[in-house]
């Protein structure tokens, strides 16, 4: 979720100081959801939609809170999966 939430900042940020690529609209200007395009393709996934749906809304309506509150200062990355070595 975290992760998720940093994207979705990092892309609302980029949006804004027009570093965008003119591709990189957000979600809701699109035709239709990505996601509806892989159900179509693999029906099996239909129930994992609600899951993805409330994550994915969560995670943006956390971004947008993120942005506002001009919580972004500093680079942001993921060091869950970073290990620290140990000198030899």
């Amino acid at each position: 979720m975290l992760r998720k939430i940093r994207v979705y900042a990092g892309n609302i940020q980029m949006r804004q100081l027009a570093l965008a690529p003119a591709a990189a609209t957000p979600v809701r200007a699109r035709r239709l959801p990505d996601w509806l395009a892989v159900v179509s393709a693999e029906p099996a996934l239909v129930t994992a939609v609600p899951a993805y749906v409330a994550i994915s809304g969560a995670a943006q309506l956390l971004a947008r809170r993120k942005v506002r509150r001009g919580q972004l200062g500093t680079w942001e990355r993921d060091a869950s999966s970073r290990v620290t070595g140990t000198a030899a």
